[in-house]
């Protein structure tokens, strides 16, 4: 069973530290997605460092006690912010922005655990 967490609802620390770092590795999906976004065409980064992002979400297997994927924010513009969904291994699996102005008030808390 896996379980969502969202850092404005509920972020255990044992979840907070990111799960990879350095080299990216998109799949062909996130590289799609990289040219077709509603807000303008992404320059995907070669590296991923938490430091210059905020932990959003956390996806995590309760019965193998392993995360399996992280969704970071981080500034890509004057104007947008790249949300990067990453797995363990450096694997994104999708990408998009949002404005930098976007406080998601549209957040669906039942989605997450409490």
């Amino acid at each position: 069973m896996t379980e969502l967490y969202h850092t404005d609802i509920n972020m255990p620390d044992h979840l907070k530290s990111p799960i990879f770092q350095g080299v990216l590795k998109y799949s062909q999906h996130a590289k799609s997605e990289s040219t077709g976004d509603k807000y303008g065409n992404i320059t995907l980064p070669l590296k991923f460092e938490a430091k210059n992002a905020k932990l959003i979400e956390v996806e995590f297997d309760e019965n193998s006690k392993k995360v399996l994927k992280q969704v970071w924010r981080q500034q890509l513009d004057e104007t947008r912010d790249l949300i990067l969904v990453i797995g363990e291994n450096g694997f994104v699996r999708t990408v998009w922005c949002n404005l930098r102005s976007d406080t998601h008030r549209s957040l669906n808390p039942s989605k997450y655990v409490r």
